[in-house]
């Protein structure tokens, strides 16, 4: 199956000032949902979405990374879901992924990255995962 990529940089929502591909919100203490504003993660903006995880794994906070508007995903981003799982490793953190897209979910099956990352159906599975009540923004 050969999917084209949409238009990469269509917000899909308000974000932070901080990123227009990031959008960060604190739930809990020690855990962040990050929720990606963009159709498409690839070569062009893999590395903005890592650094996000990252800071925020960093930190010694719990990440869940909310990939609803995602419809697109190439080797970049899978590769970068892989770096931020090593990164949350090394600092004992979590990262777990919520709401695929079914063409993304496909492709997570496909690469069998659904063995290696958490992936939940939607953000209260994700957040019931970690022991926090259903979220309510």
């Amino acid at each position: 199956m050969y999917l084209t990529p949409p238009n990469a940089w269509a917000p899909q929502a308000s974000v932070s000032s901080q990123s227009s591909l990031v959008a960060t919100h604190t739930l809990a203490a020690d855990v962040t949902l990050l929720t990606l504003s963009c159709e498409s993660v690839d070569v062009a903006n893999y590395k903005r979405m890592l650094a996000s995880i990252e800071q925020v794994l960093e930190s010694g906070h719990r990440v869940i990374l909310d990939l609803g508007s995602v419809s697109f995903m190439d080797s970049s981003g899978l590769g970068a879901l892989v770096s931020g799982t090593r990164t949350a490793r090394r600092f004992g953190g979590e990262m777990a992924i919520c709401s695929l897209t079914p063409d993304v979910r496909t492709l997570f099956e496909l690469v069998q990255l659904d063995k290696v990352v958490q992936v939940y159906n939607d953000r209260d599975e994700a957040l019931r995962s970690l022991g926090l009540p259903p979220d309510t923004s």
